[in-house]
C-alpha cells in the first residue's frame, strides 16, 4: 500500500487552463437538443442513434432540453478534451449511466450561469461490462473529469454512486447537489474541490478517493467552499489523506444530527484544527497556534484494533471522558454518552459516535488514539 508521509496536498493538484470556466458562445459550438425521446444534433464530431448520442471528437458541445430515457456517451481519442456545456439539460436513463465517458483525455462539464441541470439513472442497470460492472454511476467516467461554471447540477444516483471518475475529479465552482444509493462523489486518484456549494445525501460515503496502491494518489483536498454532507458511512474518506484548506463543512454521518460536525477554517488556522462540534463556532480571535506533538497512536486507521473509525464495530466505542466539544491537539473531537431521546426508552443510554476527518497539510493524518492518557490537554479553541 502506498503511503504519503509529510506532504502539501495542494502541490499534487495541477490546474490546467481548461479546468477554469471560459466563455464559449463565440467559439465553434456543436448543439445537442434533447426532445423527450429523440435528439437533434447540429455540428460535427458526434453521431445519434435513437435516444443516445456518442461524442467522438474534441470540441464544445452545448446540451439543452430533456431526454426521457437515453444517454450521452463520450468515446473520443486519448488526446481529446471534450467540453460539455449544460445549459438547461435534463438527462434520464432507466437502465444505464446517463453520462458515460468511455475514452478521452479529459471531459469538462460546464454549468452555464443561471441554468438548472439534472441527471438521473434507474435502480437497475442492464447495459454493463460483465467483467468490471461498469458503468455504475449516474455520471461515470474512465477519464479525468472537471466541473466548472456557476450553474446548478443535480445528480440522482439511484443505482449506485452519483459521480464517479476512475481517474482525477475536480470541482472548480458551481452548485452541485447529489443524492445517491451508495457514494456521492468518488474520484479514484483524487478529488479536488477548489470552491463551490456542494450538498450530498449518500447511503454510502459522501466524498471518497480510493487509490491506495500508487504514490501521491488516493486523497481528497478541499480548498474552499460550502459543503454539506449527510452520509450513512463516512462523510469524507481518502485512501491516503484528506486535506482541508478553507471553507464551511458540515458532516452528518451514521444517521442523526448528534453525529454531525461542522468546520469553518480560516486562513490563519493550523491545518489540523478543522472539524468542531456542530453547535460550536471557531473563535475568530484564535490565531490557531500549531498543536503540541502527541504520541503516535498504536492502532492504525482501518486496523482491527480501531474499527470505530470505520463505523463497522459490533460493540460501542469506549466512552471519552474529555469535555464535550473539546478537541485534542490533533483535531479529534470528544463525544459524550447521552440518554436516548426515543419515546418509551428514556432510561436507555445510547453511545453516540461522531466520525471526524483529519485535515492534512504538511502533516500525515493521525489515525486514532486509545485512551485519555494519550491525549495531552490543551485549552479548547472554541466558544459557545
Amino acid at each position: 500500500m502506498a503511503k504519503i508521509e509529510s506532504i502539501d496536498l495542494k502541490s499534487l493538484v495541477k490546474y490546467e487552463d481548461n479546468d477554469y470556466y471560459a466563455e464559449w458562445k463565440d467559439d465553434k459550438v456543436n448543439s445537442i437538443k434533447l426532445n423527450g425521446g429523440t435528439i437533434d444534433f447540429n455540428g460535427e464530431g458526434a453521431s445519434v442513434e435513437g435516444s443516445k448520442i456518442t461524442i467522438k471528437k474534441a470540441g464544445i458541445y452545448e446540451v439543452s432540453g430533456t431526454l426521457d430515457d437515453g444517454a450521452i456517451i463520450v468515446e473520443a481519442g486519448k488526446e481529446d478534451v471534450v467540453r460539455i456545456i449544460f445549459n438547461g439539460a435534463n438527462i434520464n436513463s432507466s437502465n444505464s449511466s446517463p453520462l458515460y465517458v468511455k475514452s478521452a483525455d479529459k471531459v469538462v462539464l460546464s454549468l452555464e450561469e443561471g441554468s438548472e441541470n439534472y441527471i438521473s439513472d434507474g435502480k437497475t442497470y442492464t447495459s454493463q461490462d460483465v467483467d468490471n460492472k461498469e458503468p455504475n454511476s449516474a455520471i461515470f467516467s474512465k477519464e479525468d473529469v472537471t466541473i466548472n461554471g456557476k450553474g446548478t447540477l443535480t445528480v440522482k444516483g439511484n443505482y449506485n454512486n452519483g459521480i464517479t471518475s476512475k481517474d482525477k475529479l475536480k470541482i472548480m465552482e458551481g452548485t452541485v447537489k447529489i443524492y445517491s444509493a451508495d457514494d456521492g462523489i468518488m474520484g479514484r486518484d483524487m478529488v479536488a474541490i477548489k470552491t463551490g456549494v456542494i450538498s450530498i445525501e449518500a447511503e454510502g460515503d459522501g466524498i471518497k478517493s480510493t487509490n491506495d496502491t500508487e504514490e501521491n494518489k488516493g486523497f481528497v483536498l478541499i480548498e474552499d467552499g460550502d459543503i454539506n454532507i449527510k452520509a450513512t458511512n463516512d462523510g469524507i474518506q481518502g485512501a491516503t489523506h484528506v486535506g482541508v484548506d478553507n471553507g464551511d463543512i458540515t458532516l452528518i454521518t451514521g444517521g442523526g444530527s448528534h453525529n454531525g460536525t461542522k468546520a469553518k477554517k480560516s486562513d490563519n488556522m493550523h491545518p489540523m484544527e478543522q472539524l468542531r462540534p456542530k453547535e460550536d463556532k471557531v473563535n475568530p480571535q484564535d490565531k490557531g497556534n500549531p498543536p503540541t506533538t502527541m504520541e503516535e497512536p498504536k492502532a492504525p486507521l482501518g486496523s482491527e484494533e480501531s474499527p470505530q473509525i470505520q463505523g463497522q464495530q459490533s460493540n460501542p466505542p469506549t466512552e471519552l471522558k474529555r469535555p464535550e466539544g473539546e478537541t485534542d491537539p490533533q483535531g479529534n473531537i470528544a463525544v459524550p454518552t447521552k440518554p436516548s431521546t426515543s419515546q418509551g426508552n428514556s432510561t436507555e443510554a445510547e453511545t453516540e459516535s461522531a466520525k471526524a476527518i483529519k485535515a492534512v497539510k504538511n502533516t500525515p493524518i493521525v489515525s486514532n488514539w486509545e485512551s485519555e492518557s494519550n491525549l495531552p490537554r490543551s485549552p479548547p479553541r472554541v466558544k459557545k
